[in-house]
């Protein structure tokens, strides 16, 4: 029996690793993946500099080169790079590390919580910087529990390294790594001063690495005041939040797991479970943070970007549900376990509906790959950011925005496009949701002696595309 205890957080976080990973060989790209793709393209000197001038830190970006290096341009690569980050910390901090360092039911909690929850099925497998921030923080946190109760050179060098990674990888890993080093200054300064100067110098070692960076961070700032997507704060759903972190399109049970939550709080606050708190403070802090800066300086808040603590979560979870070893505790551990199986399927199930599997963009590369070559020219009516996605599937494509031709000279631009038709390829692709926008290019090729032939209709990520042939009109030739 207890050598299933401890094969059994393996198990489930197998089992967790392989369902995430469906979605790995889907070709569907979205905006956000387009960007990073896009990054990727660029040598090292550029991607920095390109980061710079957005508003991510530039690590993520440093990791997904060395893919592209290696084993050249394949989104699939792409998101097994992101899912590395997933199976390290499930198989390595939750199975192994939190197994060996608590017990088996903590270690069974972590993984379930931190890899059920659907925010996990959709950003983990993303070509985006989400998995690995949440490793660097999660990472962050344990070697600073573990210099703090032993006080090894070990723990503290690889904290800071940690740190670091963290901090160059999101922003908001930022305020969790800051909230995390807080907590090491209070409680060295409490029981174990005799380790104020390493937490001092530690902090000088940070701040002296990110200070490189930290004029960007000012920069980026700046820019973002003016202009920037993201919506003021809503208190109510920044309360909320964990709730949405599990929720998926087929159910609302992430309500139950944050009522689930604020009564693991309260039992820890009762149990005196002091690991289970700070881990909880983490999390909890990340997103103060969050919302203090959104409320004094620029709004920034988007649950999402609190994956990068999720790990906290799921050790405050995990050392909440598995602490107790009475009999009485077996039914409510029980309970969860179910609950987290459920919530393991209804993530499963959306995932399965989600654009990425059901619009595997297979029909839309083989069609680009057979027909539109290298020279052509696009003409795309598409919000003008989204070129980004139709340059990952033709990189060497000549581009112009449908929206162009009406500007006061678009229509010697349409001129120029059609006469380059003679000798090379011209085409029309429209998202449907551009429809009147088609309809307008449609009059305007067909003013100039030229007409739009259908070359079928196909599905990416939120897109469904038509494609046109561009050519002379019969009456024309």
């Amino acid at each position: 029996m207890r050598k299933i205890g401890t094969v059994l957080p393996y198990i489930c976080a197998g089992i967790l690793c392989i369902l995430i990973s469906f979605p790995m060989f889907s070709q569907s790209i979205y905006i956000d993946e387009a960007y990073s793709i896009e990054f990727v393209r660029e040598d090292v000197a550029s991607i920095v500099a390109s980061t710079a001038a957005d508003v991510h830190p530039p690590l993520y970006y440093l990791i997904l080169k060395v893919a592209e290096v290696l084993f050249g341009e394949n989104p699939a690569v792409y998101r097994l790079v992101s899912l590395l980050a997933l199976y390290i910390n499930l198989l390595v901090i939750g199975a192994t590390y939190v197994r060996r360092r608590w017990n088996n039911a903590t270690a069974v909690f972590y993984v379930l919580w931190f890899g059920a929850a659907y925010v996990t099925f959709e950003r983990s497998v993303a070509i985006r910087m989400y998995s690995w921030a949440a490793l660097f923080v999660t990472a962050t946190a344990i070697f600073l529990l573990e210099y703090y109760e032993k006080g090894k050179m070990r723990d503290y060098v690889l904290g800071i390294i940690m740190t670091l990674a963290a901090m160059y990888t999101h922003y908001y890993a930022v305020f969790a790594v800051f909230v995390a080093w807080v907590m090491v200054l209070v409680a060295v300064l409490w029981r174990k001063r005799e380790r104020i100067g390493k937490v001092i110098l530690a902090g000088s070692v940070i701040a002296v690495g990110y200070l490189p960076w930290m004029s960007v961070v000012a920069t980026q700032t700046k820019s973002v005041k003016s202009d920037y997507w993201i919506q003021p704060l809503d208190w109510g759903a920044w309360f909320t939040s964990p709730a949405e972190m599990m929720e998926s399109s087929m159910t609302g049970v992430g309500f139950v797991f944050f009522v689930l939550i604020l009564g693991m709080l309260v039992a820890a606050l009762l149990q005196k479970n002091r690991e289970a708190l700070l881990s909880f403070a983490v999390f909890g802090g990340t997103m103060l943070m969050g919302a203090l800066i959104s409320v004094c300086i620029v709004p920034i808040w988007d649950t999402r970007y609190l994956y990068v603590s999720w790990g906290l979560m799921a050790l405050f979870v995990g050392l909440v549900a598995g602490s107790s070893k009475k009999e009485t505790s077996y039914i409510p551990q029980g309970v969860l376990v179910l609950l987290l199986v459920a919530e393991t399927f209804f993530s499963v199930t959306s995932m399965q509906e989600h654009d990425m599997v059901t619009c595997g963009a297979d029909e839309w590369v083989e069609f680009l790959a057979e027909n539109v070559e290298a020279n052509a020219n696009v003409i795309y009516a598409d919000p003008t950011e989204h070129v980004r996605i139709y340059r990952v599937y033709m990189p060497d494509v000549e581009f112009t925005n449908a929206s162009e031709l009406f500007w006061s000279d678009g229509q010697e631009t349409l001129q120029n496009i059609l006469q380059q038709g003679d000798t090379e390829q011209v085409w029309f692709m429209i998202n449907y949701t551009q429809s009147a926008l088609g309809n307008r290019v449609r009059e305007a090729v067909s003013a100039q002696g030229y007409e739009l032939e259908s070359a079928g209709v196909y599905s990416i990520q939120a897109k469904n595309i038509e494609v046109f042939r561009i050519g002379r009109a019969a009456n024309e030739e």
